[in-house]
């Protein structure tokens, strides 16, 4: 019971917090800047960040207090160290749009204290690819990669109002289940404060106008690194766990959780083929991505983020049934195959649709 508290008590908060930091943000202008990219613009405040940065840690903590008389270990500790700089960061570029080459050299320094501060590495691929320990030194550097990856992938499918909230609230209640499932303390408290307040920013990102907020680079990026966090946190820790009956009935791997994040990742894996193929940068901002081409259907944010949500929730069930039948390769390839097909079907059934002047 004391999960679903932590997500309705954190939820309330900020509920009551958001229309002032909403307003606050408004009266200082840091508001979404007009491109060639956006149709419709109005100037909307970019508070979910901050919805984000000040809650979810302040309240975590409390939680954390109340339940063990304990505030802080030191993977958490590092964790709110490195949140406060990527959010800085994406405040600024929010403001003053920083050069993506400065914005990469920050995002490594984070990623570096992540890797070398917390105990949390990619330690192993369990089989996939016939590969299992990987070596400390190939640990360390994919483990950075990991975070440089998500933090720009969650930053880079920003472009309809709701979809990084959106894949970030599926797989955070996929995430909270595990920890539970799996009781992994402070990370039952993180990501269930985290699910309540993204749930209400995602509200939000979908009110009227004049109630609407954006997340703005700081909370795609905040996003980004709480999700590696994430994922890291309960691969490391339910692979530690000894063989129980809980081990053939949910067996944890890195399929499972690509399978989660498998609409950004593949998305960016494609527009970022196209961009190099025509001699661009991988980070040059177009309108390629899969969510523009819905959009130019017709459809509205709030359809397209629930469409890409239900499909991954879809994909992850189909996931975790697999799981305990299939080799991990043979997952790789089923799920690969099934995740590419959908996420890239727009491409394959609406080759009419009208290409951007800028793609």
């Amino acid at each position: 019971m004391e999960p679903l508290i932590f997500v309705l008590i954190s939820g309330l908060i900020a509920q009551l917090s958001a229309p002032a930091i909403r307003a606050l943000f408004a009266n200082l202008n840091f508001t979404d800047q007009q491109n060639w990219r956006k149709t419709n613009f109005q100037p909307i405040p970019l508070s979910g960040g901050t919805l984000l940065f000040l809650l979810v840690p302040a309240i975590s903590m409390l939680f954390s207090y109340v339940s063990t008389f304990s505030i802080l270990n030191l993977n958490v500790l590092f964790l709110w160290i490195c949140a406060i700089i990527i959010f800085t960061l994406g405040l600024i570029d929010d403001i003053y749009d920083v050069r993506a080459s400065l914005k990469l050299i920050v995002q490594i320094v984070v990623a570096t204290i992540m890797v070398l501060s917390t105990d949390l590495h990619l330690e192993s691929f369990q089989g996939l690819f016939n590969l299992y320990k990987i070596p400390s030194t190939f640990s360390l550097l994919l483990t950075g990669m990991l975070y440089l990856v998500f933090i720009n992938m969650f930053n880079l499918i920003d472009g309809v109002d709701g979809l990084s909230s959106g894949i970030g609230i599926v797989a955070t209640l996929f995430t909270a289940s595990l920890a539970i499932y799996f009781n992994l303390g402070d990370l039952i408290i993180i990501s269930c404060v985290f699910l309540g307040v993204l749930i209400v920013f995602y509200r939000w990102n979908h009110h009227k106008l004049e109630k609407k907020m954006y997340l703005g680079d700081n909370g795609s990026m905040l996003l980004g690194l709480l999700m590696t966090y994430f994922l890291l946190s309960v691969l490391n820790q339910s692979n530690g766990l000894e063989n129980t009956w809980k081990d053939s009935f949910l067996k944890v791997n890195p399929v499972l959780f690509m399978t989660l994040f498998s609409y950004p990742l593949l998305d960016l894996i494609r527009v970022f083929t196209i961009r190099v193929v025509n001699g661009e940068s991988p980070l040059k901002a177009d309108r390629r991505h899969v969510h523009h081409r819905l959009s130019d259907l017709g459809l509205s944010h709030l359809q397209i983020s629930l469409i890409v949500m239900a499909y991954t929730v879809f994909a992850s069930v189909i996931a975790i049934i697999l799981t305990p039948m299939l080799s991990i390769n043979s997952l790789f390839f089923c799920l690969g195959l099934f995740t590419a097909m959908v996420v890239y079907s727009p491409f394959i059934f609406l080759f009419k649709i009208k290409s951007s002047a800028h793609d």
